[in-house]
């Protein structure tokens, strides 16, 4: 048996297709995902003062893992300051052992939040 054959070894093939369905419809969503992750990040970099922008780039770069922007009315977590002019809200908990896992927010100046989840 090829490797294909031995990963869908004992399923039928409407259990292969509906798996392979599935595995598209992921991947679809992933796209989607990006590109609106991509658009909300170039909106911001419009809109933002620098400074801002920067603290949120650097707060993204620093969650490793990233995605799910979005714009959000309320926040959850615990605030943390993060320097002298930003802080951020974070709900974090441990998925595995170190591994852990949540939501950053970051105020915007028209009193919204710019949320994402982040897991290591």
């Amino acid at each position: 048996m090829d490797n294909v054959q031995d990963y869908f070894f004992g399923m039928s093939k409407q259990e292969i297709l509906d798996y392979q369905e599935s595995q598209r419809q992921i991947h679809e969503e992933q796209i989607n995902q990006y590109h609106n992750d991509v658009q909300i990040i170039r909106n911001l970099k419009k809109q933002l003062p620098k400074k801002l922008f920067r603290f949120i780039v650097v707060s993204l770069h620093e969650s490793e893992n990233w995605t799910k922007l979005e714009i959000v009315d309320i926040t959850t977590g615990k605030y943390q300051q993060e320097s002298k002019d930003f802080g951020m809200w974070v709900d974090q908990y441990c998925a595995y052992e170190d591994c852990y896992s949540g939501y950053c927010y970051v105020e915007l100046p028209d009193g919204k939040y710019l949320k994402w989840n982040y897991w290591c």
